[in-house]
């Protein structure tokens, strides 16, 4: 069963639907951060639900999602887009509730108080954040209120993440129901009651699995508008970093100079360690000294 996710839209009641199976891509994120179980399992929330919100944007969408909180997990970020890339991190990679209700205790790794941010790309270079503080301190149910306060869009979210055998990751995938714009009154409902009472499909092989049952309730009408594989992909890279420490200009680079003889940066995302040397650096400050024009330097023309 590979990571995937697939964007449908159900004709008669004209909805979209985004449907999400990312284990995989969770257990890989596990794995970088050294997760300890609750701490994994927020995580993998995180992942399920940022694939879903960047597929239901489509094209070359790109979202971020992120929550900051007082609770011991101090908050998650997780950039995705909508080709099926990603890439996340917990600030407390720690945290594990050893509870008799299992170490998968969201809220209680979130805390009482916290804010959920969903940063999207209109085009480029063009951003829109929408934040709301959040009250029910379970993802999806403030990912609704985000959508109905910061968006005004009726949207039905779920998310699950569960163990199979051993695997405290077994399970982990998300159903995103929004309306579109020739929506019937309280389709989104009537497919939130579906599902709820139903249940998402536990056996699901595909990501079209966990449509079907949906798909049928409402007349079997449906257009498959993409279907796509899920990975963990950081990005990240030494000219990237370059670039970076270049774009802090002279005092900061003769600052490394003296204090470390180097630059060091570690990725967030994947914990690559990236060292830029001092000929290296030099070199960037006669780079500087290079493209600064007689003006900067005082000097007549």
């Amino acid at each position: 069963m590979r990571d995937e996710a697939v964007r449908v839209h159900l004709k008669e009641p004209d909805l979209l639907v985004v449907a999400v199976l990312c284990p995989e891509t969770a257990r890989r994120a596990r794995s970088i951060h050294e997760c300890m179980p609750t701490s994994a399992g927020l995580l993998a929330q995180g992942f399920a639900a940022a694939y879903g919100l960047a597929g239901l944007l489509s094209g070359q969408a790109r979202i971020n999602l992120q929550v900051s909180c007082d609770g011991p997990i101090k908050g998650l970020f997780v950039d995705a887009d909508a080709q099926g890339h990603a890439r996340g991190y917990v600030k407390n990679a720690q945290v594990n509730f050893l509870t008799a209700g299992g170490p998968f205790d969201a809220a209680g790794a979130l805390g009482g108080s916290g804010v959920l941010s969903v940063l999207r790309e209109l085009k480029a270079g063009e951003f829109y954040r929408g934040s709301i503080a959040m009250e029910q301190f379970d993802l999806a149910r403030d990912l609704e209120r985000h959508y109905r306060e910061s968006e005004q869009i009726d949207t039905a979210i779920f998310l699950d993440v569960a163990p199979e055998g051993p695997e405290r990751l077994g399970r982990v995938r998300s159903l995103f129901v929004q309306a579109m714009p020739e929506a019937r009154r309280g389709a989104v409902e009537e497919a939130r009651q579906l599902i709820e009472s139903a249940g998402l499909a536990a056996s699901a092989e595909r990501a079209m699995d966990l449509v079907r049952p949906l798909a049928e309730h409402c007349g079997g009408e449906i257009d498959v508008l993409a279907e796509y594989p899920l990975d963990y992909v950081c990005g990240c890279s030494a000219d990237k970093v370059l670039r970076a420490v270049l774009s802090m200009g002279r005092e900061e680079i003769e600052d490394m100079l003296r204090r470390e003889g180097k630059a060091v940066a570690t990725c967030a995302f994947c914990h690559t360690t990236y060292e830029i040397g001092r000929e290296r650096l030099q070199q960037m400050l006669e780079a500087i000294d290079e493209s600064r024009s007689p003006e900067e330097d005082g000097e007549p023309n």
